[in-house]
């Protein structure tokens, strides 16, 4: 069992660590909980920034991804250029979802495993259940 929200973060941080690694990009950890990137992902020159956030899925088949940290009882929305990828772990279905900042910075995003019962349109989870790819040329290129 797990004693404390620390230790379900830094499984979380591992578990994206370790999927990122199996699709060949070199990662690095952040030595302090300061930091507004947890995971720094470097492949053929490309570097990705990630924050991850490990959560579970609610009674309603869905999770609700939040670009957000509490400061100080604040809640603080991190902003599109502080990291690449809000990588979420979803830790009862052992999965994993990397939602680009530009999508989700500054708010909160539903993404759904189930439909509603309602019928309503959602944004499913296996759309970002992949591993980020590389891009040639796009912010985080190491200059050869």
């Amino acid at each position: 069992m797990l004693s404390s929200t620390k230790h379900v973060g830094t499984i979380g941080e591992m578990t994206v660590a370790c999927a990122l690694m199996r699709e060949g990009w070199d990662v690095y950890s952040a030595f302090s909980d300061c930091t507004k990137a947890d995971l720094i992902a470097v492949k053929d020159k490309v570097i990705h920034l990630h924050q991850v956030k490990t959560i579970q899925t609610s009674k309603t088949g869905a999770i609700v991804a939040c670009a957000s940290k509490v400061t100080s009882r604040k809640k603080v929305y991190y902003a599109a250029d502080d990291f690449d990828y809000l990588s979420v772990y979803v830790v009862d279905r052992e999965t994993i979802a990397y939602i680009p900042m530009s999508l989700i910075a500054g708010r909160s995003l539903t993404l759904r495993f189930e439909a509603p019962k309602n019928g309503a349109h959602c944004i499913w989870f296996s759309d970002f259940a992949h591993a980020p790819v590389k891009v040639t040329g796009e912010p985080g290129m190491i200059d050869p």
